[in-house]
C-alpha cells in the first residue's frame, strides 16, 4: 500500500477517494471529511468506537472510510436487538445500520488494529464488534460492503468465556449482497471471526472473502450461514475450533443452488465443516488437525453436490476415535449426502469415514490410516456406500472396515500392503491389486 499525506483530506490511495479519514494523533482520535474538516474527535482509547461510528455515518452511501495505522480500542456501547420484539440483544462497537453501503479500509493487517477492550463480552452481554444490517426483520440490507486491510482483535483472554451464536468480530445480517472482505486478520475472537449471518430476515449472497487469516478464534474463523454465490479463497486458519463452516438449512434438497466456491486454504488445527449444503466446489485445501483436541477433520453432514479436489486432509493417527479421523461424512434425518473427492489425500486414524446413509465417490488420491483406510461404520446402523476409483490404500492395520448394510466398490485401486479387512458389508471389486483377495 502506498503512502500519502492526510493534509488534503481527499486522498487517492490505490485509486480510492476517502470521504472520511480516521487517525490517532497523540492522545486524540480524529475523523476528518473530504475537505479536511473535522467530523468528530475524542480521547484516544476512550472514544474510539464513537468516533469510528460517527465517521462511517457521515459518509454518503457507497462512501469510503480510511482508518489510519494504530491500535483502536473499542468498547461495545450500542445495544441492538437481532430479533423482533426486543429479543436477542447484542452490544456493538461499530453499528452500520439500515442497509448502508460503505467501504472501510485500513493501512494493512497488523498496522491498523481494531481491538476490543477488556470485559466487553461476558454472560448475557454478547458482542459483535462490527455489525452491518437493517433494523427491521424484513428490511433489506446492503448491496455493497467492504472491510479490508486491517486486523480485528477480540482480546479473547480478557473476555468472558461462554457460547453465544452470533458473537463475532464482524457480523452481517438482513437480505444483502455484495460483501467484500479481504486482506484481513481475525485474531483472538471470543466467538467467530467473520460471521455472514442468517439474521434480520435474510442471508448474504454474491460475496467474496479473500486473503484472510483467522487465528485463535473460540468458534469459527469464518462462518457462512445460508450464504449463496460466495467465494472463499487464499485464507489461513490457525488454532480455531473450526476454521471454516459452510452452514445451510435442511431445505437444501429443494432450495436454489448455493454456488459456494472454496479454494486455496491452509488449516492448522482448524477443521472444516460443510452442513446442509447443495452445491460446493473446493480445491487446494491443506488441512492438518493433528493438534486439534476434538475435531472431526473434514466434516460433511447431509449435503449434496459437494466436489472436492486436489486437497490434503490430515488428523491425529494416534487418536483412536473419530477425533482422529481425516474425514467424517454422514447423512441422517436432515437428508442425504453425496460427495466426490478427486485426487485428494486423507490421512488419519480413519482416512475415508462414511456413515449413516451417506455416499462418497473418490477418484485417484490416497488413503493413509493407522486403523482403517476405508471405514464405513458408525454407532447407529448404516447403509453408507463408497466407490473408489484408482485410489491408493496405505494401511497400517486394516484396508477396509465395513459394517453390515454398507457397500464398498473398489475399481482399479491399489494397496501398498495386504492389511486385514473387516467385511460385514458388501464389497464389489474390479481390477484392484494388493488387497489379498483371489482375482482382485
Amino acid at each position: 500500500m502506498g503512502s500519502f499525506s492526510e493534509k488534503s483530506g481527499a486522498e487517492d490511495l490505490n485509486n480510492i477517494i476517502y470521504s472520511a479519514i480516521v487517525s490517532i494523533q497523540g492522545n486524540k482520535i480524529v475523523a476528518k471529511d473530504v475537505e479536511g474538516h473535522e467530523i468528530t474527535s475524542g480521547v484516544a482509547g476512550t472514544d474510539d468506537s464513537r468516533v469510528l461510528t460517527e465517521a462511517i455515518d457521515s459518509v454518503p452511501n457507497n462512501g469510503n472510510v480510511l482508518i489510519s495505522g494504530g491500535e483502536y480500542k473499542l468498547s461495545a456501547d450500542t445495544l441492538f436487538y437481532l430479533d423482533d420484539g426486543d429479543t436477542n440483544p447484542f452490544w456493538v462497537c461499530i453499528p452500520i445500520l439500515e442497509g448502508k453501503n460503505v467501504h472501510i479500509f485500513g493501512y494493512g493487517a497488523g498496522i491498523t488494529v481494531l481491538k476490543l477492550k477488556p470485559n466487553q463480552f461476558y454472560l448475557d452481554h454478547p458482542v459483535a464488534m462490527i455489525l452491518n444490517r437493517a433494523t427491521g426483520s424484513v428490511d433489506p440490507g446492503f448491496t455493497a460492503f467492504t472491510v479490508a486491510n486491517m486486523t480485528l482483535d477480540g482480546n479473547r483472554d480478557d473476555q468472558g468465556q461462554w457460547y453465544k451464536d452470533g458473537a463475532s468480530l464482524i457480523l452481517t445480517g438482513s437480505a444483502r449482497s455484495g460483501g467484500k472482505y479481504y486482506n484481513l486478520e481475525f485474531r483472538n475472537s471470543y466467538g467467530t471471526g467473520l460471521y455472514l449471518g442468517n439474521n434480520g430476515g435474510g442471508s448474504e449472497s454474491y460475496s467474496s472473502i479473500t486473503n484472510v487469516v483467522a487465528r485463535n478464534c473460540s468458534l469459527e474463523g469464518i462462518l457462512l450461514d445460508t450464504a449463496q454465490h460466495t467465494v472463499v479463497s487464499d485464507c489461513v486458519f490457525e488454532y480455531c475450533k473450526t476454521g471454516l463452516t459452510v452452514h445451510g438449512n435442511d431445505d437444501y434438497q429443494t432450495r436454489d443452488k448455493d454456488h459456494i466456491v472454496i479454494k486455496d486454504l491452509s488449516c492448522i488445527a482448524s477443521p472444516l465443516t460443510i452442513w446442509c449444503i447443495n452445491d460446493l466446489e473446493m480445491s487446494g485445501v491443506n488441512m492438518d488437525c493433528i493438534a486439534s483436541p476434538n475435531a472431526y477433520g473434514l466434516l460433511i453432514h447431509s449435503s449434496t453436490g459437494i466436489h472436492i479436489k486436489e486437497s490434503i486432509f490430515k488428523s491425529d493417527r494416534k487418536k483412536a476415535s473419530s477425533y482422529g479421523g481425516a474425514s467424517y461424512i454422514d447423512a441422517d434425518s436432515d437428508g442425504p449426502t453425496a460427495i466426490t473427492l478427486e485426487n485428494c489425500i486423507l490421512d488419519g486414524f480413519y482416512a475415508l469415514h462414511v456413515l449413516g446413509s451417506a455416499t462418497a465417490t473418490m477418484r485417484g488420491g490416497a488413503l493413509n490410516a493407522s486403523y482403517a483406510c476405508a471405514y464405513l461404520r458408525g454407532i447407529e446402523p448404516s447403509t453408507a456406500s463408497a466407490t473408489l476409483i484408482g485410489t491408493v490404500f496405505i494401511p497400517a492395520r486394516h484396508t477396509i472396515d465395513c459394517a453390515p448394510g454398507t457397500t464398498l466398490n473398489l475399481l482399479y485401486c491399489y494397496s501398498s500392503a495386504v492389511g486385514s479387512m473387516i467385511l460385514e458389508g458388501k464389497l464389489n471389486h474390479q481390477g484392484s491389486h494388493g488387497f489379498g483377495f483371489p482375482n482382485v
